[in-house]
């Protein structure tokens, strides 16, 4: 249907009869069912709506616009979420209630819900970049009073100002006190001097006594000035503590007034343990005040693992009139000590308080002599000869239990290698057998060593040997008398057979 009009009277419909409001139905092709409506109701608005539902737009007499509502307060009222690429604005953005913006993508905004604050929502951190943060007025940090920037009022009075000549100065006052740059109700301050040359960390007032105990240099420099006194605190000049929290302990480190550099722990009323180090004469001295050598140790020395020397170190012990050095057995009441006396080198051992007689003393000469039985499970090798003045017992029989006879074969004994051979490992020539061979014969003669090698008694092999083969002469020796016996015996038969014919 076309409808060609001038004016504004286009279409004009009207309903005749009583009722609220005159409406358009719009139908898809074929539709009897489903419609979009558009009407007027009455003389209160224009509204569009599926089907008899509830009008999706709704357009007042007063000119305002509601989406989802039929009675819209503002110009565009919409009852639900709104879904845009940008939105410009000429005005306020305004909201009602607990609400203010809010990001769906990452859960943070910002909105109010009294008369003083904006807060944060979804305890989300405040990021400028490198753009500033201003304000008029302070800093508060909420149910700290007082903690802010140049607060007058609160608690702790802290406060950032400009102090003439010494600039910037942040400084820390008593409860309740207005703040000033001086008085008595400084606690502390915190001062940048001289243009930015020191750092200066002071309690109370200006000055030493408390005034400036901490002093930071641009050059890199810490001074320190004098801290709280004990008796038990052997500088007073220039110190740095440190204070185990809640005892009387202390760990400090100072510059004494005779030149000495001091490190030292230290209790309240009681004596000091210091490390003093001695920066005119290089000495370091622990438990002492006046180290005598390069260190000085005034007590005991415990070393948990090795001490090094080099070439020309020694190690002097001076007890009575000679050089003498303990080594202590922890939990035993014995200690082996080395001594230097008279010219000779001296081994002995002091047990039980009672003093050992030497066990082992080398002459200048290099002759060497002991007291005691000397055990050796190796070899002992010599130039010379082994002589032995006393008697080897090793053999006596009341040492001993006899449990059966050594017999051997002398042709096993025959058979046994005798050959030339070379070590393996030093390449020298050598003379001998093979411990195998014995060992199948005898083990006892072939002891396995620490290295897992088989070592075989050559003199305990020879004496066996020998004893077998004397056995064997003795045995034909008696076999050969017992044959001449009977030949003579064969002989004076045959004379006799003789003489009788």
């Amino acid at each position: 249907m076309t409808v060609n009009y001038t004016g504004e009277t286009g279409i004009l419909l009207k309903r005749v009869e009583a009722g609220s409001g005159a409406f358009i139905r719009l139908y898809n092709n074929n539709q009897t069912t489903n419609y979009f409506r558009i009407g007027m109701y009455g003389a209160g608005y224009f509204g569009i709506s599926y089907n008899s539902g509830a009008d999706a737009i709704a357009v007042t007499t007063s000119g305002n616009v509601g989406i989802g509502t039929i009675s819209p307060s503002r110009k565009l009222h919409v009852n639900g979420d709104i879904q845009t690429a940008s939105i410009y604005a000429s005005n306020w953005f305004r909201s009602t209630g607990a609400t203010g913006w809010y990001s769906e993508t990452y859960g943070g905004g910002w909105y109010m819900n009294d008369t003083t604050w904006i807060r944060n929502f979804g305890n989300k951190g405040l990021y400028m970049g490198t753009a500033i943060i201003r304000t008029d007025n302070y800093f508060d940090r909420e149910g700290y009073s007082g903690a802010s920037w140049f607060n007058g009022y609160g608690a702790y009075n802290t406060a950032i100002v400009n102090n003439s000549g010494q600039t910037p100065l942040m400084v820390a006052y008593r409860s309740g006190q207005t703040p000033a740059v001086t008085g008595a109700n400084r606690l502390f301050s915190l001062e940048l001097l001289n243009t930015g040359t020191e750092l200066r960390f002071s309690f109370g007032g200006f000055g030493n006594g408390g005034g400036c105990p901490v002093l930071m240099t641009s050059y890199g420099e810490l001074r320190v000035g004098r801290s709280i006194q004990s008796t038990a605190w052997f500088s007073d000049s220039g110190q740095i503590r440190a204070h185990a929290v809640g005892t009387n302990y202390y760990l400090g480190m100072g510059a004494a007034t005779d030149g000495y550099g001091v490190i030292q722990s230290s209790k309240v009323g009681t004596g000091a343990i210091p490390l003093l180090l001695n920066p005119k004469g290089g000495n370091v001295g622990i438990n002492t005040s006046a180290p005598g050598y390069t260190l000085d140790v005034n007590g005991s020395l415990h070393v948990r693992t090795l001490v090094y020397f080099d070439s020309t170190a020694r190690i002097n012990g001076d007890i009575w009139t000679n050089g003498q050095f303990f080594l202590n057995a922890s939990g035993y009441d014995q200690q082996p000590y080395m001594s230097g006396a008279f010219g000779k080198f001296n081994l002995a051992f002091h047990r039980n308080g009672v003093w050992v007689d030497t066990v082992m003393t080398i002459m200048p000469d290099g002759a060497a002599s002991m007291t005691g039985p000397l055990h050796v499970n190796k070899g002992i090798y010599t130039e010379g000869y082994v002589s032995a003045r006393g008697q080897n017992t090793s053999s006596d029989a009341r040492l001993k239990d006899v449990t059966g006879n050594v017999e051997l074969d002398i042709r096993a004994i025959a058979r046994a290698p005798a050959v030339f051979f070379r070590w393996k490992d030093t390449g020298g020539e050598d003379v001998g057998s093979i411990a195998q061979y014995w060992q199948a014969l005898m083990p006892q003669l072939t002891p396995r060593k620490p290295s897992g090698m088989l070592d075989l008694q050559y003199d305990k092999a020879a004496l066996l040997g020998v004893v077998t083969v004397s056995r064997k002469v003795l045995d034909h020796e008696e076999r050969i008398a017992a044959l001449e016996a009977e030949n003579a015996s064969l002989k004076a038969t045959i004379e006799n057979m003789r003489g009788n014919a």
